[in-house]
């Protein structure tokens, strides 16, 4: 019977040897001498090994998160899922605002001093972030005050993709159903609106779609 060499892709080493399969029914090897586990055949694109190095490379060279997506043939979710601490890792003198324009929706860095701890809350991670979080939370401020959309945000904010991962982390609800950005918007005293121009649409979407419920349109007759 033929068999195969089959080496490990973080060690290079060759005592390789079956460690069960996969929940997809793929089977997994482990090495002997790292004890690295790994697949030499995967399902989903965005498993397989490099991916991620290309990921950085067409956004490094321009490429927006749906076309990244479709080139590689992942979803837009995992894209952005990575390119969030690559971009934390452009140095943070090119974020702090000296040379941007103020918008009348910033506060300023004595109301962010208040916040910013439990802004900070949100995020645990060993490497140091080196994102200005007030750019940040301004440019949340600015997409909240004028409802436009992500990719429209000014380019003198952070990247659009990083400040929506944060907006994205501080607007889940915890067990109570308040997220840290709710917290943080009271305690600023921040009395613009609280929603994003896609949630106030979807829920004004939904009210109208209630109301023609309710008044029996769009239901199917009896004849």
């Amino acid at each position: 019977m033929a068999s195969i060499l089959v080496q490990c892709p973080s060690c290079k080493g060759e005592q390789v040897y079956r460690h069960g399969k996969a929940r997809s029914g793929i089977q997994r090897y482990r090495c002997r001498d790292c004890h690295h586990c790994f697949q030499l055949e995967y399902r989903y694109e965005a498993n397989k090994p490099g991916v991620t190095d290309k990921i950085s490379d067409l956004s490094m060279n321009g490429s927006g998160v749906r076309d990244t997506g479709r080139v590689l043939g992942i979803s837009v979710t995992t894209v952005i899922a990575h390119l969030e601490p690559v971009y934390d890792l452009f140095p943070i003198l090119t974020n702090t605002g000296m040379n941007r324009k103020k918008y009348a929706s910033d506060i300023n860095r004595e109301q962010f001093a208040e916040i910013e701890l439990l802004l900070r809350s949100v995020r645990r991670s060993t490497k140091p972030t080196t994102v200005d979080r007030y750019e940040v939370f301004c440019a949340v401020l600015y997409l909240l005050r004028t409802g436009c959309q992500w990719r429209f945000l000014p380019s003198d904010f952070p990247k659009w993709q990083t400040v929506y991962a944060y907006w994205r982390k501080w607007n889940e609800p915890d067990e109570h159903g308040v997220s840290v950005l709710e917290r943080a918007l009271k305690k600023s005293g921040w009395r613009g609106p609280r929603e994003t121009g896609a949630q106030r649409l979807k829920h004004l979407l939904d009210c109208g779609r209630a109301a023609c419920e309710a008044h029996g349109h769009g239901r199917s007759e009896g004849l």
